[in-house]
């Protein structure tokens, strides 16, 4: 009797045990199943932020090449402007020669 009780309270102890080992693995799945959403969860996140990021620089270099064919056209418009003051001085003077010196003859 004494050894069908010990016999039993060992079964009971493993199955008990058993047990235990079940619901721990249980809980360990489901942890893992919660980290794995989390961390999707934070993967997603990131690559919006990514996505947001890009799409702002793609934006600040869109305004930077806009801003620079500004300024170019500026530029050209002001060399243009200087070439042409240029060449109406040049004529400027060249009439003024030709006034002075028909001046000068007369």
């Amino acid at each position: 009797n004494l050894k069908i009780a010990m016999e039993e309270r060992e079964l009971l102890q493993r199955k008990t045990l058993a047990e235990n080992i079940k619901l721990k693995t249980q809980r360990l799945e489901q942890q893992e199943k919660e980290w794995l959403l989390h961390r999707k969860r934070v993967l997603e996140e990131e690559k919006k932020f990514k996505d947001k990021v890009n799409e702002e620089e793609h934006q600040r270099l869109q305004e930077l090449k806009r801003v620079n064919e500004i300024i170019r056209a500026r530029k050209l418009d002001h060399t243009l402007k200087m070439e042409k003051l240029a060449e109406e001085n040049m004529n400027l003077q060249k009439s003024f020669r030709e006034t002075e010196f028909a001046r000068m003859r007369n």
